[in-house]
């Protein structure tokens, strides 16, 4: 069991490094495995579990390595800063997912009651809430995005009739 544990910490340091050397080109938020499901409802679905109230106080990794991760702030109006916060939530739920199925190998090392719960606990804790996070706040950024976008443009064509 030690084994196993000892596996899941280094995979998960390891993975954290590949999330940030990864080039965030790759992840389109409008691919199929990123593209906010029906049944989420872009994010209300989460609500149901209260992520609302809970989601800004799990550890974070950009608390950890501030240098390391784009930070979370907003400018007004940045949607360049949006993109990037968009293209961060789609590396973070890869990475969990990676996580997710990496964690089967628990089984190998115990092959019982011991491997189940750790499987099961350190997917509860780990994993499950990141990649909630992530689905509720994508959604949320992407809107957040057309209206800046659609403001952008009244704004231009307002400049472009007045001139």
């Amino acid at each position: 069991m030690r084994r196993s544990i000892r596996f899941l910490i280094a995979n998960g340091i390891f993975s954290f490094f590949l999330g940030r050397l990864l080039p965030k080109r790759f992840f389109n938020p409008n691919s199929a495995l990123f593209r906010p499901k029906a049944f989420e409802k872009n994010g209300a679905f989460y609500d149901r579990f209260f992520i609302r109230f809970w989601h800004k106080r799990v550890p974070d990794m950009s608390r950890i390595f501030p240098r390391l991760m784009p930070k979370k702030a907003l400018d007004k109006g940045s949607l360049n800063q949006l993109e990037i916060m968009v293209r961060e939530t789609c590396v973070a739920e890869f990475i969990h997912l990676l996580l997710f199925f990496a964690s089967f190998s628990v089984f190998a090392h115990a092959p019982n009651a011991s491997g189940v719960l750790v499987f099961s606990v350190y997917n509860l804790v780990f994993n499950l809430p990141y990649l909630m996070i992530q689905r509720y706040n994508r959604p949320r950024l992407m809107r957040l995005s057309c209206q800046i976008q659609k403001r952008n443009a009244q704004k231009n064509l307002c400049a472009t009739l007045c001139t």
